[in-house]
Parts: structure tokens; sequence; C-alpha cells
């Protein structure tokens, strides 16, 4: 009998090694986690965290696990729920072209079973590469049919993610890997239907994903199996979640390492937009534009970035998942951070510009998708003039745009040697012993900014 995908991907899994991992997939999941760590410290106190650290309070648990910016230690489990929940709430995490955010599911799992099992910087980092190259495997498979039926993949195909990495880290043998991938399969779940209603359930995807990746990780340890065929079966994920499904990305797995392609984002929206962003804040900046010089903007975009163009603005997450509402308010702010959408969302002059700026499919563009995400942008002012501005793809931040970017989240919570030492410890991980001593500083007492 040929293989099943859930054995490939066990095996891949439990035979991962830290000295497997070349320099610079190292240096990226660093990257990715800092970055993670830095979106946690911001979000902890939005409406939606809240609720869910609120919640956790009220149902109680075990205190073995950090919930991020916060004293008071939750499960393993409601850690994940909550990390997961403030890593994906500010639309700041990490993408890849499959539409699978990885990030928050894959390393909130990962955190709370190394914390609770005292495991290594090593050991965290080889589980989140793990996490990471098994979500975006699966994500290639189901791309883009997953996504047209409806499914969030970050929630679905985050729960496998954070599956892969909790099993790594608890060392879970290959039958016992096998089980967890089947159960992550069977509890994967998230709809898209907040693109419309501008909800919050989107908020707690990750969350969930990453709460049910450690689930099924403690099930498949105490013996629940979960079914082998879980991808390739009858009425298994592939039939349920996708009109047509590639094995050969899972079965590749492993060949080489497409972590490295992971997008960190620079701006606070959907990562379809940021090619635009770059290019009307450039032409805004070179050409000294002002948003109520501007008569039109038109944006020749991919096929799958069209299904956001809509107008409508009455919550946070419309002006952040909204072609044409993003664009206004990175116009009007001239700055696509988080604080310019918390600041603009209620903003009527954001309605009255997303009113001039038109999301079109252009050929070239939908035709280099996804592997690489291009945009075209045009604008025209109000006396007549014409900018225009394109590119082929997307640029990886550096470093230290990375770093900076966690400067500017983590302020909200942390004072500046706090920041610095988390700077520090992802920078040295390899050569931490102990997770607990990198979870210390992500609870900031005695480092809590002063309030004014």
């Amino acid at each position: 009998m040929s293989k099943y995908l859930s054995q490939t991907l066990s095996q891949f899994i439990n035979r991962l090694t830290y000295q497997d991992l070349p320099a610079d997939v190292i240096h990226w999941v660093k990257m990715n986690l800092l970055d993670s760590l830095g979106i946690c410290l911001y979000a902890g106190d939005m409406p939606w965290s809240k609720i869910v650290v609120d919640q956790i309070r009220e149902l109680g648990g075990k205190e073995e696990c950090t919930i991020i910016g916060y004293q008071k230690k939750t499960s393993r489990l409601y850690a994940a729920l909550a990390n997961g929940t403030f890593a994906h709430g500010l639309e700041f995490d990490n993408a890849h072209w499959s539409h699978v955010h990885p990030g928050p599911p894959t390393i909130s799992a990962a955190l709370s079973i190394a914390e609770r099992q005292k495991r290594s910087g090593k050991d965290l980092l080889v589980s989140i590469a793990a996490g990471f190259e098994v979500a975006v495997s699966i994500g290639k498979a189901v791309f883009p049919s997953h996504r047209y039926r409806g499914f969030h993949p970050t929630a679905t195909i985050g729960t496998f993610g954070a599956a892969a990495a909790a099993g790594k880290l608890m060392k879970l043998n290959d039958d016992q890997m096998v089980n967890c991938i089947g159960l992550a399969g069977t509890q994967a779940a998230g709809l898209n239907e907040w693109i419309h209603s501008g909800d919050m359930s989107k908020r707690i995807h990750a969350g969930k994903a990453a709460m049910n990746g450690v689930l099924a990780a403690l099930w498949a340890e105490k013996g629940l199996t979960g079914p082998i065929s879980v991808f390739e079966g009858g009425d298994g994920f592939f039939k349920a979640y996708a009109d047509q499904a590639d094995h050969h990305y899972i079965e590749d797995i492993g060949k080489q390492f497409d972590l490295i392609n992971i997008m960190i984002k620079p701006y606070a929206t959907c990562a379809d937009f940021h090619g635009a962003i770059r290019l009307v804040l450039q032409l805004q900046k070179d050409h000294h534009l002002k948003a109520e010089d501007i008569e039109k903007v038109w944006i020749g975009a991919d096929t799958i970035s069209k299904k956001y163009d809509s107008k409508e603005l009455e919550t946070l997450l419309h002006a952040q998942m909204h072609y044409s509402v993003t664009i206004a308010i990175v116009l009007l702010e001239a700055d696509g951070f988080i604080d310019a959408f918390l600041k603009r969302y209620q903003d009527p002059k954001v309605k009255e510009l997303a009113e001039r700026i038109d999301i079109v499919v252009d050929p070239e563009v939908d035709k280099a998708f996804p592997q690489k995400w291009g945009v075209k942008v045009e604008i025209t002012t109000k006396d007549g003039k014409q900018y225009r501005g394109s590119e082929e793809d997307r640029p990886k931040m550096s470093e230290e745009e990375v770093k900076n970017k966690f400067r500017r989240l983590a302020q909200k919570r942390l004072d500046t040697k706090g920041i610095e030492s988390i700077i520090e410890s992802v920078d040295h991980l390899e050569n931490v012993g102990n997770l607990s001593e990198l979870i210390v500083l992500l609870r900031p007492s005695g480092r809590r900014k002063p309030s004014h």
C-alpha cells in the first residue's frame, strides 16, 4: 500500500532536526517569531482579545502557560487560544501566497507546549519550522479552490501547522503524529464570511486553530486515533474543502524550505494589498501629493485581490480588508501602520475617497499570481496630472525593518530595556536552554510603560 500523506508529513516532522535547518531558514524563523511576539504585545487589549482573556479567566484552568503581556498564567489550551488570537488580531501577521498565515497558529501552539515542557530554543525553532512547512505545503495543495469555496486557510490549515509544532515538541512517535494530523483535520474550521460582515470572528480564527492543534497533539499522545487518510480519503480534507488538490506539494515536503517565502507584513492589512500600499506611499512622497489633491486612483490587481474590493466601511476589519478603503486610509494618513486604521476607520473622508478608487483585474498581474504578487497603480490628481508605478513581486522586509516594527509595537507595553532584551533573546535563541528565559520577558511586570 502506498504511503498516506499524513504518514509523509509525520515522518517529515519527526525526522526534522535543528541541524537540517539552513542558516537563512533559522534566521527567518527567528524574525517571524519576533514579529509575532510584537503583535501579541500590542494586541492584548484589543476588544476581541479582552473578550477571550475574560472568558479564560471565567473558565479557569491549570496555571502553566503564559498569556503574552499578562501576569496570570493559564492552561496550555487557553494560552494557545489567547496568544493565537492576539497574533492574528491586527491583520499584521505573516502570510504565504497560499493565503495561509502560518505564524499565529504555529507559534502560539509551539510557545504553549515549549513553556509547559521546558524545551530549549533550538526545540522551539525546529518545531516552528516544521509547523510552517506543513501548513504551507497543505495550503499550496488546495490553493486557490479552498479559498474560493469560502474557507479561511489560516483557520483551517493553520490547525495542521499548530498540531505539527505541538506534536514535535511533545516528541510524538510516527503513529501518534499521524493521529495528531488526522485529529487536526477533523477539527479544521473557519469561514470567510467576515469579509462581508466585518465581524470579530476572523480575529479568533488563529487562536482557535492553535488551541485545536494543541488539543490534537494531547489527544494523540493519550492514544486517541484520527483518520490516516485525512487528506486523500473519500470524505477527507481534499474532498470536503477543495474542488481540486495537488498532492505533490505534500509529497515533496522537505525537499526545500518554503518558509523563507513567508511574508512578514510592513502594513496592518491584507497582504494582497501591500504592493499597492507601497506604491501609493512612494508616489505620494515623491510627488508631494495630498489626499485632497487626488481625483482618482486606478489599481491593476489579481483576481483574488479583486474579491476584496468593497467600499463598505462599518468596522475596523472592513478598513483593513476592503481594498479601496484600505488605500484611502493609507493616502489620508500617509502610513499603513495599525494606528492609521484605528484612527481613521470611522472617518467619513475615507468612504468619500474610496469611491474614487477603482480595483481592476490586470491580465499581466493575474497571470503571474500567486507565485508573484505584482500590482500596478495610477494616481490622477484634480489638476489632471497622472503618476504611475508598478512592481512585479513583493520585497522582503530586512532584519532591521522587522526589528523596528517589533519595537514600535512592543513599546505599547514595555520599556526600552524590556524590548531590547526580547530582541537579544530571539537573536540568540539557539543558546537558550529553557524557553522560560524568553517567556518571562513577555510578562511585563516591572517593564510596563508608565501611564501618562
